[in-house]
């Protein structure tokens, strides 16, 4: 008989140190308290590593180690061996029962963007996604007064996709600059996506999407999950409920649909059950006083968030479209009845292809970037 393991593992800064608590859970169990906690004295090799491991915002963000075999190899090495619990080490690696383990990963500030699920459980290279589903872990308070609960109709309404969605061009200090990620056309790929009355808003013509229509989207036809492919803006320290995703307004303008906007309107646009929001660092548990996008989705009726941890780069034409794989691979897995384990089975596919071809299009920099919160409905 297979058993269910959950582990919930927390690791924020705690000045120049690193603390961290795992709890156990099986099969139900109530937890008792935490099976180990410790403390990474001098953490600021790890950060070293991070700083390594993040994606370039400026230059080429096809390069760095997520983009080499051979150092990413390393990197995911010498992470796990700084930063994996040796008691949960040890139970990830043990055959002795059949088991399914879930590692959820509770994590604030600037470790928030290391490559969890490529971690290194062992001197073989195997890496955490491949023995345990791994999830991120919201702040418990994202339950206290959440304005509303996951609707009772679950996930069997359409699928809202929204794609593209910002004006094709907005001012700023030096003149016009592009927003569009497709801008000669949507890949033909998204058509087969779809199902039966289904379509992809906005189109890859006009003025982009408004925060009227993506409220309207929201709204009405009790759609069962929702799929933003997009640009996202981060927050900061001083304004984590900043973080916006890149939406139009009436004049074809850049607006930004900030989390507080969706914080203080809930009822205006009511999340479904299941959110994707693929965007570049749409995550934003990076923040300690965390109340981005991901909390907005949850506090407007989410019970399942996909967001990624770091800026994405664009495609780079017809022959490599890996972040356009990275979105279809998620609203895929949505679509699923087990959504969770659809996104790790497209991840293992993915790291089989990396490790033995080591293309750019396998690179852990896209499909190591996705983070999944649980939230579901509680009385």
């Amino acid at each position: 008989m297979t058993r269910d393991i959950g582990w919930w593992w927390a690791i924020e800064p705690f000045g120049e140190a690193l603390a961290w608590a795992l709890t156990r859970v099986a099969d139900g169990e109530t937890p008792s308290g935490p099976v180990a906690a410790g403390v990474v004295d001098d953490a600021s090799a790890v950060r070293g590593l991070a700083a390594r491991a993040r994606p370039a915002e400026r230059g080429d963000p096809w390069s760095g180690p997520l983009t080499d075999p051979r150092l990413e190899h390393e990197l995911a090495a010498a992470l796990g061996g700084a930063l994996l619990p040796g008691p949960l080490r040890e139970e990830l690696t043990a055959t002795d029962a059949p088991r399914t383990d879930t590692v959820t990963i509770a994590v604030r500030g600037w470790p928030a963007a290391l490559p969890w699920d490529c971690l290194a459980v062992d001197s073989a290279g195997t890496r955490l996604v491949e023995v345990a589903r791994v999830l991120g872990g919201l702040p418990a308070t994202v339950h206290v007064g959440r304005a509303r609960n996951p609707g009772s109709s679950g996930t069997a309404g359409p699928a809202v996709r929204i794609v593209d969605p910002g004006p094709s061009t907005s001012s700023d200090a030096g003149g016009r600059r592009r927003l569009l990620l497709y801008p000669n056309g949507r890949p033909t790929l998204w058509e087969s996506s779809l199902g039966d009355g289904e379509d992809i808003e906005p189109g890859v013509s006009g003025d982009g999407l408004t925060v009227r229509e993506f409220g309207d989207l929201l709204s009405n036809g009790d759609p069962g999950r929702l799929l933003y492919f997009g640009h996202a803006v981060a927050g900061s320290p001083d304004a984590p409920a900043a973080a916006a995703l890149v939406l139009a307004d009436d004049a074809g303008e850049e607006h930004l649909f900030r989390a507080f906007d969706w914080l203080a309107a809930p009822e205006r646009f009511p999340a479904p059950p299941r959110v994707a929001l693929i965007g570049c660092g749409s995550d934003d548990s990076e923040i300690a006083e965390q109340s981005g996008l991901p909390i907005a989705a949850v506090n407007a009726g989410a019970e399942l968030v996909t967001a990624t941890r770091w800026v994405l780069p664009l495609d780079r034409g017809p022959d490599m479209r890996a972040t356009t794989d990275l979105a279809l691979a998620v609203d895929s897995a949505h679509g699923r009845a087990d959504p969770v384990e659809g996104v790790r089975a497209w991840q293992l596919r993915r790291l089989n292809r990396w490790r033995a071809h080591g293309e750019l299009r396998d690179a852990p920099l896209v499909w190591g970037s996705l983070v999944t919160y649980l939230a579901p409905g509680r009385g």
